[in-house]
């Protein structure tokens, strides 16, 4: 950058070629408010390196005296501060966020960690059962290895079998396990394999006894339904039958009335007695109410009828849908 820190953004090129070569990615913090000079980058990264000094060279005293900072550094035009290291245990302390100051010189900082190690850190699990989740493959690593980072599967690693996992390691300090040790992890993944499979054997019987008891269920289903259609085409053969009867009947009646009522006439015509007239006319009111009445209870009759095979009708519907979707449940 020019001498009065105005155009700091700029990076030179011995800084990106710097980068380019190096095997470790930048640093990146973001800065709030943003850095707008040179001296602003310098100051906070000055301060940055004292407040990790002490705890830096405690966790790792085999650096000795070593001076500690950024091989290059630089603003970025949108005021957030970037950083070059080539050495690995500086890059890994500076991935934990807790060890990042929250502000320096009421500038916040926020630094941006990656999602995995350099390779140097990571390593891989070959060949993980797919029933076996990367949880519990953690769980079981925590006690060998210190200061785990992240563990993941390796995308694009999965068959229908098993996959690679990574596990990316925040210290080159590691509890290395003995041959007994990873026999046990071994024996303890076999057995979490050997349970899962049980359990899928379980399944399947239960689902084998599921269907039996489903497919008997379903036939005395079938059955009872087959009774009761043949209930049903009874009883409406039989509703059929009386009600053609009672209108045969009914209608022999109306016609034995008017019949009646014809032949009274007729003698009432030919009789002088009033009394006797008078007797008659009343036998032909009362058989014209009964006629009547024998043709209104006609008509209800019939309208009853309509009534009951329309919810015949509905009946039938019913049951021929309910066996349809029974046999389309069966075919499943």
């Amino acid at each position: 950058s020019d001498d009065d820190g105005q155009n700091s953004s700029e990076i030179s090129y011995q800084a990106l070629k710097y980068a380019s070569d190096n095997s470790l990615a930048l640093v990146k913090i973001v800065c709030e408010p943003k850095l707008q000079k040179q001296n602003q980058g310098m100051a906070v990264i000055q301060q940055l390196f004292r407040y990790i000094e002490v705890d830096f060279r405690r966790n790792y005293p085999h650096l000795g005296t070593k001076a500690l900072g950024f091989e290059h550094w630089w603003i970025k035009r949108n005021g957030d501060l970037m950083g070059v290291t080539k050495c690995i245990d500086v890059y890994v302390y500076l991935c934990d966020s807790k060890h990042c100051p929250l502000s320096i010189n009421n500038i916040q900082l926020k630094p941006i960690l990656p999602k995995h190690l350099p390779v140097q850190l990571s390593m891989m699990i070959k060949f993980v059962d797919n029933c076996i989740s990367v949880d519990e493959v953690k769980t079981e690593l925590e006690g060998q290895f210190t200061k785990m980072f992240a563990i993941v599967d390796i995308s694009g690693s999965k068959n229908m079998r098993n996959r690679h996992v990574r596990m990316d390691l925040a210290s080159k300090t590691l509890t290395i396990p003995t041959y007994k040790q990873h026999q046990e992890f071994s024996l303890k993944m076999k057995l979490i394999n050997d349970e899962l499979e049980e359990i899928k054997r379980e399944h399947a019987k239960d689902k084998i006894s599921f269907k039996r008891r489903y497919d008997n269920q379903l036939k005395k289903t079938n059955q009872e339904i087959d009774i009761l259609k043949t209930q049903i085409k009874i009883q409406n053969e039989t509703i059929k039958d009386m009600y053609t009867a009672v209108i045969e009947i009914v209608s022999a009646i109306h016609q034995t009335i008017i019949a009646l009522g014809g032949v009274i006439e007729i003698d009432n015509s030919d009789n002088d007695n009033e009394s006797i007239q008078l007797n008659y006319n009343k036998i032909l009111h009362e058989l014209s109410k009964t006629s009547e009445m024998v043709l209104d209870r006609t008509d209800l009759l019939q309208k009853l009828h309509e009534k009951l095979m329309g919810v015949m009708e509905k009946q039938n519907e019913l049951l021929v849908t309910s066996l349809v979707e029974i046999s389309d449940t069966e075919n499943v």
